[in-house]
């Protein structure tokens, strides 16, 4: 799986937000903390539509 190698920084706030539905899917987040962190982290990427870096 290309997860598996992946180094370097997502290159677009699209890509990190498709990388965490990838994880996921994938059931890379399987703990109790895991999950509601990855919700988190996508909410706010999320919400960050629009905006201007």
């Amino acid at each position: 799986m290309a997860l598996v190698d992946w180094k370097d920084a997502a290159r677009t706030r699209e890509g990190a937000i498709e990388a965490l539905k990838l994880m996921a899917e994938q059931e890379v987040f399987i703990d109790s903390m895991g999950e509601p962190l990855r919700l988190a982290v996508l909410r706010y990427l999320e919400s960050l539509e629009g905006m201007v870096a």
